[in-house]
């Protein structure tokens, strides 16, 4: 927010961002020689991850199918669409992300989500807008 206030006090552009969210297992950690070494995220999952990132528009938050199987209890979920992601030969079920529903404080002490800011119960669903992101 702060960044757009600056920008707009400039006469530059909001800066805008879409997320793409995918589940998958990945390979995480050091990667490379004592010389040259970085910490990195490989594998299909990721590249899928950015791929389906690439479809998106400021704000817009767009899932895969198994990222939605998973939090279907806490998610609701809007237009679905498939993405033709370069690299894989079918196309991939995705879904714009539209609001958070209640309860899901439960779910962060299930999981454990200690490190996570979990949300607060409410019998309602959190829309997701420019100013939550």
């Amino acid at each position: 927010a702060a960044v757009n206030e600056e920008n707009r006090q400039e006469g530059l552009p909001e800066v805008e961002m879409g997320i793409g969210v995918h589940t998958g297992q990945v390979v995480v950690g050091n990667i490379g020689s004592p010389e040259r070494m970085k910490y990195g995220v490989v594998g299909s999952h990721v590249s899928l991850t950015s791929r389906i990132q690439s479809y998106t528009i400021g704000g817009q938050i767009l899932i895969s199918e198994p990222t939605r199987k998973e939090v279907r209890s806490i998610l609701r979920v809007g237009k679905q669409m498939e993405i033709k992601a370069k690299g894989f030969e079918q196309p991939i079920p995705s879904a714009r992300s539209e609001a958070l529903a209640g309860h899901t404080s439960s779910l962060c002490r299930r999981q454990k989500m200690r490190s996570f800011p979990c949300l607060r119960r409410s019998r309602s669903a959190i829309p997701w807008s420019k100013g939550t992101i």
